[in-house]
């Protein structure tokens, strides 16, 4: 027992009552309520915030509701021209932000009180004005109003779910406001509803319903895991394969749970006898590419490496992805199939006009250390993204050439420690090879010609967040000069920009806190 312990319990209840009185006196007000609220008594707590009339309360919380979607209480954010965002902070501590903590404050105190009739009011009406609010920022400022307000949303949640079972006695009923308030605010809602709805068969009937009644097969999809996750909860002995069977006559996608299932389960042949059958009738494109993912790990799991290839490889060839050709090469290298998958699947994605091959492309080089090919891909991009391909074939050739050194020049240690955190997809992922030492100066030269075309499209936006991103590459490119014994070619490349943009105050100004002249 603490000293201080000892030395209370020698005082009597008037003189304990006078030294918390005067302690809470020091406290903030909101401080004050929520210590008399939680360990003195609820209902002064209410009186303390003028909440214990309750018909007032609800008038006012009303009142605020309605202000609050009549756009009364918008804030505008202020767009910051030198970070190029807009500043959200306002948010923070706006009046509408105080104003809906401290009614869903006082509206917990109402439930915890068992004032659960009042409790439910005031919560329908603030949290419906705050789904209300974020389907459209021109009411509130902004469509994530939930993000500002200082509120346990754990507690606002657990509270609303016990109070409409308290006072709505209908099972359906219940069911259906659980199911409604679930939709507007999904996961967030999820473990509390799963804990207060137990009756399972009106929940089942209620989701069944909405299944049924929407077009939308991510909602389908997310009423049905919240039914399973009463399942689990309820009946753990459920059949899984047959539930989702049961959901097939709404929307065959269901498939997709059925498949699912049998993985769960570790049944690979059904899961593989499923996938068939939904491939057929599912014609939804996203699908059909998770469950030709799910059919390669299938045939994975039975040992059918040949099958589980040649589905990764049309599955790469139809959809190039990074990922995808990882896969397929992962197999590929099993069946000693890798030299000719790797040069056939450049060859074949190389024709493909899709938006997104020239990004793969350039990833299945660096990843491979085909790095002529990969640098002529950078010099003959054009447009929005050769900013971007300039950005990553910059990246994979300074790790490539300098991942094992201990680098002690700033810019450049902390350009390496960024592409580690980074991991972006074909450079930190490269297997070591024998040549990257010996090609290390090739390497670091094709990276400065990047940079400085890096450097000129920001020089170029004529921005002073833009010239503060070309002072740090030129940091990077002064590093790298350094590093290869070329200082002098990086500063008659420095003095170059310096002179052609001896104007531009700002860029000169940003240059200089980088080079330091």
């Amino acid at each position: 027992m603490s000293k201080e312990k000892e030395i209370l319990m020698t005082f009597d209840k008037e003189k304990l009552s006078d030294l918390i009185i005067y302690l809470m006196e020091r406290l903030e007000e909101k401080e004050k309520i929520q210590f008399i609220s939680k360990y003195i008594n609820l209902k002064l707590a209410l009186e303390s915030v003028g909440a214990g009339h309750t018909s007032k309360f609800l008038m006012e919380v009303k009142n605020f509701c309605e202000s609050c979607l009549n756009g009364d209480l918008h804030v505008e954010s202020t767009y910051n021209e030198y970070w190029d965002s807009y500043d959200e902070e306002i948010f923070d501590d706006c009046q509408w932000a105080k104003d809906f903590a401290k009614y869903l404050n006082i509206t917990l105190m109402h439930s915890r009180n068992g004032d659960y009739d009042i409790a439910f009011r005031a919560f329908e009406d603030l949290l419906n004005c705050i789904y209300e609010a974020s389907s459209d920022e021109e009411i509130l400022g902004t469509d994530l109003p939930e993000d500002y307000i200082a509120v346990d949303w754990n507690d606002v949640f657990d509270q609303y779910y016990l109070c409409i079972k308290k006072c709505i006695e209908d099972k359906v009923e219940l069911a259906n406001e659980a199911f409604e308030m679930w939709l507007r605010f999904g996961e967030r809602c999820t473990a509390h509803m799963i804990n207060y709805i137990g009756d399972l068969s009106s929940i089942e009937k209620v989701i069944r319903e909405k299944i049924q009644e929407f077009d939308n097969w991510i909602l389908q999809n997310a009423a049905f895991k919240l039914l399973k996750g009463f399942y689990e909860k309820y009946n753990s002995k459920f059949d899984a394969v047959k539930l989702a069977e049961s959901f097939v006559v709404y929307n065959s996608n269901f498939y997709l749970e059925v498949v699912d299932a049998y993985v769960h389960i570790e049944n690979w042949e059904k899961a593989v006898e499923n996938i068939n059958v939904a491939i057929s009738k599912v014609p939804v494109e996203f699908i059909q590419k998770s469950l030709k993912e799910t059919l390669i790990d299938c045939y994975e799991n039975l040992n059918k490496i040949p099958e589980a290839f040649e589905v990764a490889k049309k599955l790469f060839y139809n959809n190039p992805s990074y990922d995808y050709y990882k896969k397929a090469r992962v197999l590929a290298n099993k069946i000693d199939a890798l030299d000719i998958f790797v040069n056939e699947a450049i060859k074949i994605i190389s024709t493909k006009k899709r938006y997104n091959v020239e990004s793969v492309l350039i990833r299945i080089f660096s990843y491979e250390g085909l790095i002529e090919e990969l640098i002529e891909s950078v010099e003959i991009s054009y447009g929005g993204s050769r900013y971007e391909y300039l950005k990553y074939g910059l990246k994979a050739l300074v790790y490539r050439g300098l991942k094992d050194e201990n680098i002690e020049l700033e810019d450049l240690r902390d350009f390496i420690e960024n592409i580690k955190l980074c991991e972006d997809e074909g450079i930190t992922d490269i297997e070591n090879s024998s040549e990257d030492f010996n090609k290390r100066d090739l390497y670091l030269s094709s990276a400065g010609s990047m940079l400085k075309g890096m450097i000129s499209l920001h020089i170029d936006a004529a921005k002073r967040t833009r010239y503060e991103k070309a002072a740090y590459y030129c940091g990077v490119l002064k590093d790298i000069y350094t590093f290869l014994e070329r200082e002098e070619e990086f500063n008659t490349y420095y003095d170059n920009i310096m002179n052609l943009n001896r104007r531009r105050t700002a860029l000169k100004d940003e240059m200089k806190k980088r080079i330091g002249r």
